[in-house]
């Protein structure tokens, strides 16, 4: 670190001694230089806060919409949708509560429903002492909402 300052130290003793040159001029004749100035403004910004999720509301399922969510181990749990249109992207959500901790789990699934309208998924690794699990499926029609007890 000493040494990388002793480096700088030497290159602006150059720069300074290169200007003073510069102004005794060549020959003896003294020559004024002016050298532009720079207006420097330093703005202190405050850090950017995370702007916080906007709340999913559930809203009533549409009529020949299914959501199903049914266990399938201590830390799974087997989504079922059905009712959607052929090729719909959902996002799904999963909030637990254990023991003061909340955990919220978010999921952008790259498969979409199949051509029937149905979309099946199976959520793993979820922690063993959550057991109680809301879950919000949000659909172009709106989010169909249901809740799951794990073993």
């Amino acid at each position: 670190m000493n040494k990388r300052l002793s480096i700088e130290f030497v290159l602006l003793m150059c720069l300074v001694s290169a200007c003073n040159s510069q102004a005794a001029g060549i020959g003896g004749q003294e020559t004024t230089t002016s050298m532009p100035r720079v207006a420097i403004t330093v703005e202190e910004v405050p850090p950017e806060l995370y702007p916080s999720p906007t709340p999913v509301i559930c809203t009533s399922i549409p009529q020949g919409m299914t959501l199903t969510a049914k266990p399938v181990s201590a830390t799974a749990v087997q989504l079922e949708i059905t009712g959607l249109q052929p090729g719909e992207h959902l996002t799904y959500i999963l909030r637990a509560q254990s023991d003061g901790h909340i955990l919220r789990m978010e999921g952008h699934p790259v498969l979409t429903a199949d051509s029937n309208g149905r979309y099946v998924e199976v959520v793993n690794s979820l922690p063993p002492e959550m057991k109680h699990w809301m879950i919000q499926v949000i659909h172009s029609g709106g989010v169909a909402c249901t809740e799951v007890d794990l073993p």
